[in-house]
């Protein structure tokens, strides 16, 4: 297309594990024509939101708009799964917060699929009020949520937010078993503002770099940004964006040629507006750099 500009970018992401990656990415630019015109099928979305400790706290309308907007949305974009990162209430142990978080969420009849965040346990010390508001806790857990993704939720666990050997070695386990799928992270605290991993980031680069293949997003919050970056090909999302009485959710949407769009909406305050769009071809794992295929849709 005559108005379609190309960008080769040379992208540098932080040291991991001691080592520098480098990979190139082509960034493809459409028009309002082309992208409208999409081919292929919508197959359905998972929403991810993160840290509605604020919303919880001082602005629970704002929050049972969040999970109603969701609802009303749930046929259109085929919504099959919301997934929160943490930090669900800014005070551990504060009934009225945890109880302005259940009410919201009792707004949506989608599946919701929660970690927990540093604010939620008392930097792990204490699940006692998690646990009773969200259920037994699982500190782990591993869960398809579609016939592409299998979900692994790794919550704030202990003080140094970090999973043992053992834990990691049984979440390899059953990557074994479904090679035959993409796998989700979501946990509360993967990178820093600088783009450096955090402790727990470091071992789940480690799991990916083991199965480039299957280990291709992570979802997360926790640093007060929004953030969409790629380590090699691993996919990272931020969806944090603490601004006082704003909500923002982000939308994956998955379409019928295995195409990833990624939408973030700022929902409040009102009218909802689109913030970043982008696409991402999962069919071009694993990191290959001349296989890349990024589109920034505008």
């Amino acid at each position: 297309m005559k108005n379609r500009r190309v960008l080769l970018l040379l992208f540098t992401i932080a040291t991991v594990l001691g080592t520098i990656i480098v990979c190139p990415i082509q960034l493809t630019y459409f028009s309002a024509l082309e992208t409208a015109s999409r081919p292929h099928k919508l197959l359905y979305t998972l929403v991810h939101i993160s840290d509605v400790q604020d919303l919880s706290q001082y602005y629970p309308e704002t929050l049972n708009y969040t999970f109603q907007w969701i609802e009303s949305k749930k046929d259109e974009l085929k919504i099959v799964a919301v997934i929160i990162t943490g930090d669900l209430v800014n005070t551990y142990n504060d009934v009225s917060q945890w109880e302005n978080y259940l009410k919201a969420k009792k707004l949506t009849t989608v599946p919701i699929y929660e970690v927990a965040g540093n604010h939620d346990n008392d930097y792990g010390r204490d699940f006692t009020y998690y646990n009773k508001f969200i259920g037994v806790n699982e500190t782990f857990y591993v869960v398809p949520v579609t016939r592409h993704f299998m979900l692994i939720g790794i919550s704030w666990n202990g003080t140094s937010n970090l999973i043992t050997e053992s834990t990691l070695k049984w979440i390899e386990e059953i990557i074994e078993k479904f090679r035959n799928r993409y796998f989700i992270v979501a946990t509360h605290y993967f990178i820093n503002r600088d783009g450096s991993p955090s402790p727990l980031g470091k071992l789940i680069y480690r799991l990916h770099l083991k199965y480039p293949r299957n280990v291709v997003i992570v979802l997360c919050g926790h640093i007060h940004t929004r953030l969409s970056l790629s380590l090699g090909s691993l996919h990272v999302f931020v969806t944090n964006v603490q601004e006082r009485n704003q909500s923002f959710v982000r939308l994956l949407k998955v379409y019928s040629d295995l195409t990833l769009v990624v939408e973030l909406w700022r929902l409040v305050p009102k009218p909802e507006k689109l913030i970043e769009k982008q696409a991402i071809t999962l069919s071009s794992l694993p990191c290959q750099a001349q296989k890349y295929n990024y589109k920034y849709l505008f």
